[in-house]
């Protein structure tokens, strides 16, 4: 039995939930020229956004580059990278083009093991990213056709010392060549390179945010994929979308969970949501305990105080039973800390204007760091 729920790989543009109008915005402002980053906690469909919009793109003539820089640690690196995705997702005449084109600039190095017997002057390695980076230019010079180029977990290319400010001075000059997408994993490094005016990539792509998928798309997303596989997600819909809080990935977790439990031609009772419950929970638990241990034990007392809902972080309840120093510093300094990478968010209505993103960490918490029986 295959479950219709994709919940641990991007997922195809048919699968993405009440995104319709972020990609019309990064679509209208690609087509413009104009670069883009998406603002999003992890696991909010980020990767999956920018597929859709890549297609879209295509069917407008538009050539789409998608680059993921996770975990590049040098400049020979990035530059291969970039390379590799130009070789792969080009086709055709624009493929045969770039196939001469590459053998004309000067190489990258990272193909040498630990780099031994070689020695690569600084200068050199920077010249051979600038020339790939400058990919969009040649081939708009030659083919008259616009790239569209997503830059995924750009925070690894931010890591590395001056390359910031090495991909503007190119990027600056692409005009109407090339509209950019911006996107990555650690919200605090990205929010603070494109809105902080410190920073080379200042003011250079405009925010388009990621908030969590209403409950009435969710919905309708859950009951039809149920019904297409004849089963009815019954007891089991309501305590999901109460559960999930709108998180993309923690939805279609649960749901397929709850799926693999309902028989075809059955509905779920409260006994199939129980079950399918605990296997998300005997699924998530590592995860969410080594999420808990990277924490500070400042960070940890500030995350039980927001799961609870009820107290303040500076009141007098919060010190004593969680330990929290009224006004101390280190409260605020855990509270933007936690922010910047990604485990809270501002929130109305809730006593300490903050709320834990990931919904199955912050029931855990709230369940004295265990999960419910």
């Amino acid at each position: 039995m295959l479950s219709p729920f994709v919940y641990e790989e991007p997922v195809s543009p048919d699968d993405l939930v009440d995104r319709e109008d972020e990609i019309d915005t990064l679509f209208e402002r690609a087509l413009d020229a104009r670069n883009s980053r998406l603002e999003g906690p992890r696991r909010y469909g980020k990767t999956s956004l920018l597929r859709a919009l890549l297609t879209r793109c295509e069917l407008q003539g538009c050539v789409p580059i998608s680059v993921n820089f996770m975990g590049v640690l040098t400049v020979d690196d990035v530059a291969e990278r970039i390379e590799r995705a130009y070789g792969r997702q080009l086709d055709g005449t624009l493929k045969r083009w770039y196939a001469g084109l590459i053998r004309t600039l000067n190489p990258t190095f990272s193909g040498t093991p630990g780099g031994v017997g070689v020695s690569v002057a600084p200068q050199a390695r920077t010249v051979a990213l600038l020339e790939r980076l400058a990919l969009p230019l040649k081939l708009h010079a030659r083919h008259a056709k616009q790239c569209v180029i997503a830059f995924d977990e750009f925070q690894d290319v931010l890591r590395i010392p001056g390359l910031a400010a090495t991909f503007r001075s190119e990027l600056e000059q692409h005009g109407t060549a090339a509209a950019y997408l911006f996107s990555g994993s650690h919200p605090g490094l990205m929010r603070d390179t494109f809105a902080d005016r410190r920073y080379s990539f200042y003011a250079q792509a405009a925010a388009v945010p990621l908030g969590v998928l209403p409950p009435d798309a969710l919905e309708q997303f859950i009951s039809d994929r149920f019904a297409a596989g004849q089963r009815d997600p019954g007891e089991g819909l309501g305590p999901l979308l109460d559960l999930a809080a709108g998180h993309p990935q923690r939805s279609m977790q649960l749901a397929h969970h709850l799926y693999m439990r309902t028989s075809k031609g059955r509905t779920a009772s409260a006994d199939e949501w129980g079950v399918a419950l605990a296997a998300t929970f005997a699924e998530a638990g590592e995860e969410i305990y080594t999420a808990w241990q990277s924490f500070s034990t400042t960070q940890q007392r500030v995350v039980s105080v927001i799961a609870g809902r009820m107290i303040k972080l500076n009141s007098t309840e919060a010190s004593r039973r969680f330990g929290l120093v009224k006004s101390g510093s280190n409260t605020k300094q855990a509270v933007d800390q936690l922010d910047r990478d990604g485990h809270i968010v501002r929130a109305q209505g809730t006593a300490t204007g903050w709320r834990l993103i990931d919904p199955l960490l912050d029931l855990w918490v709230r369940n004295g760091r265990s999960w419910p029986s």
